[in-house]
């Protein structure tokens, strides 16, 4: 026997004995709460904002309000017209000093704030909601899962390719504690929450 079989036995000798996977199904079956305050106290938490919107003139209401003269907007939600145009762009570098990306969230869950955001949500470019300075991302309030277990199932049922949780603006706090806002991405996260009750 060579040395690599000698090895390669070792490895197979030492091996544990097989046992069967963990029954999953009492995590599928934890209850979450599907509700709005549930959802929007976490946004709060992980430093999102939110406001509650009728119909998309809310959102539209909200960038005339809030995107400074000049600033550039990018949309992929069809309604919601941008000023920058992101499929005459095919090098995703230009994409920078980009203002306000406007997304449309497919569902969010209540357990952590986190909003999924699938490939036909991000436009021609993957990497819009990272280079941004600001997110507005809509989600209509009936799109709301309880927990990450009932959000991995409606993925599942999902065509498509790439997709993203994205749980409020870029943070890090890995050195010293210190807690920095917008380090790797972007600054703030905004959600218009459709449905939810009247505008504010």
């Amino acid at each position: 026997m060579t040395s690599r079989s000698d090895i390669l036995q070792a490895v197979r000798s030492a091996q544990p004995e097989a046992l069967p996977l963990p029954d999953l199904a009492p995590l599928h079956a934890v209850p979450g709460a599907v509700t709005v305050g549930t959802f929007t106290d976490l946004l709060e938490m992980v430093g999102a904002s939110w406001f509650a919107g009728t119909s998309l003139k809310d959102a539209s209401s909200w960038l005339d309000r809030t995107v400074p003269s000049g600033g550039q907007i990018a949309s992929t939600v069809e309604e919601l017209k941008g000023t920058f145009d992101l499929a005459a762009r095919s090098d995703p570098h230009e994409l920078e000093g980009i203002h306000t990306a406007v997304l449309p969230g497919r569902f969010g869950v209540c357990e952590n704030g986190a909003i999924w955001l699938d490939e036909s949500a991000l436009g021609p470019h993957r990497v819009l909601p990272f280079v941004a300075e600001h997110l507005l991302i809509v989600l209509e309030a009936k799109n709301l899962v309880g927990t990450m277990h009932a959000a991995y199932e409606r993925i599942g049922a999902l065509t498509g390719g790439f997709g993203l949780f994205l749980c409020g603006p870029s943070k890090t706090a890995d050195i010293e504690q210190c807690l920095v806002i917008g380090a790797h991405g972007a600054r703030s996260c905004t959600v218009c929450l459709l449905g939810s009750g009247p505008a504010q």
